[in-house]
């Protein structure tokens, strides 16, 4: 009797390694070919000496002004560098100007760094120089199919 009982108790556990669960259905990466990322922009004041108070700042990507929480969609396999025009205007009489340019590095956890410099140009204190320090963070917010991303108004 112990024979019967421990070879059925071998048999029902032999039979239940054998079955096989169903594979849990996934989205293939390439109906998501395109990521949408976000761009935060910093301005931080390094040195002023004497320049002014009341500053502007203007940001352009493709001859377009844009500001934070612009966005720039490309395709979620490839790395690349986007350069964003920095304009910062110390607003008074005569306004002085510091321009440069931005270059982002396009991917999750992304980002960019750049010095600019503006002199003052007129009154008492002509020559003297404010560094603003300018960032940029850019994170992933979204994906895009490829049929979505050629419907884009942009890309037709």
């Amino acid at each position: 009797m112990k024979r019967i009982v421990c070879t059925v108790c071998l048999l029902t556990l032999l039979l239940s390694a054998c079955s096989v669960a169903e594979p849990t259905p996934t989205i293939p990466e390439a109906d998501h070919a395109y990521g949408i990322y976000q761009l935060t922009f910093k301005e931080k004041k390094i040195s002023n000496a004497c320049v002014g108070n009341d500053w502007s700042f203007t940001y352009t990507h493709n001859g377009k002004t844009i500001k934070s929480g612009y966005k720039i969609t490309q395709a979620l396999e490839i790395l690349t560098f986007q350069s964003i025009g920095v304009e910062i205007r110390e607003n008074d009489k005569i306004d002085d100007v510091g321009t440069g340019t931005l270059t982002v590095t396009i991917c999750d956890m992304g980002s960019g760094k750049t010095e600019i410099t503006i002199t003052e140009n007129a009154g008492a204190y002509k020559g003297n120089s404010a560094v603003w320090e300018i960032s940029c963070e850019v994170k992933l917010v979204g994906k895009q199919s490829l049929l979505a991303n050629a419907l884009h108004p942009a890309n037709l």
